[in-house]
């Protein structure tokens, strides 16, 4: 990477009860994305990892034992968002293969990934999971249509637009097509 992008971050645990400050992660990096696990345990970030700009360590933080492992250990993957699962045992993060989008379910401990089957549209951050843990939301795309609210079945792999936002752009047709080589 030629340059940085972002602002380095110390990452610190602040009790509210008083008790002393904790720093997780004694390494300044860019942190994207923290969020704690559903059952309070453990916190998890997008960072980055030998690179100064792409998110590729999806860092997970036991915070009582101060323990850190990377639960998506790939680092030739750029992830842009992720969620924890309800039962706080493994993490969906979306990234970028080549020219298309995945969406990835992780242990939270590590370990084998699980593709969860994205197929038809782009999916773009941030990823949003309802509250029984089975559908995904985000906006998503294909190359003839714009963002639009979609979601996601995680038990069937099913992908629906929850609605059109520009439902006008279904008739529109280009001038001509050609592949510039």
């Amino acid at each position: 990477d030629p340059s940085q992008v972002g602002t380095p971050h110390t990452v610190r645990l602040i009790p509210a009860d008083g008790a002393p400050i904790r720093v997780l992660d004694a390494e300044p990096r860019e942190y994207t994305g923290l969020a704690w696990s559903a059952d309070g345990k453990r916190v998890a970030a997008l960072t980055t990892e030998q690179s100064l700009s792409m998110t590729n360590r999806l860092e997970v933080v036991d915070v009582a034992t101060g323990k850190r492992w990377n639960a998506a250990p790939d680092l030739d993957r750029m992830m842009s968002s992720f969620v924890w699962t309800s039962d706080s045992q493994g993490l969906i993060a979306l990234f970028r293969h080549r020219t298309r989008t995945r969406i990835v379910r992780f242990r939270a401990g590590g370990g084998a990934e699980a593709d969860l089957g994205l197929t038809g549209r782009a999916a773009l951050a941030p990823l949003t999971l309802d509250r029984a843990g089975r559908r995904l939301a985000f906006n998503s795309s294909t190359d003839r249509e714009p963002n639009d609210p979609t979601v996601f079945d995680l038990e069937s792999s099913t992908l629906r637009p929850a609605t059109r936002l520009n439902p006008q752009v279904a008739s529109w047709k280009p001038g001509r097509e050609e592949a510039v080589i």
